[in-house]
């Protein structure tokens, strides 16, 4: 189940991608970024969403 070190962590690796496109040139490679760190918010979303009350 998530845990809050969970969540954190995957929120901060969602803010690294998404700031490491806004300095890619490369508009494929800003794409690849931006669904990497989508992909790391879906993630903390379903951490999140195990963590609640409603799921334990």
């Amino acid at each position: 189940m998530g845990d809050q070190n969970d969540i954190q962590h995957y929120r901060e690796r969602e803010a690294v991608q998404r700031a490491r496109a806004e300095h890619t040139a490369d508009p494929a490679a800003r794409a690849r970024i931006l669904e990497l760190a989508d992909a790391y918010a879906a993630v903390a979303v379903t951490q999140q969403a195990l963590a609640s009350p409603r799921h334990q």
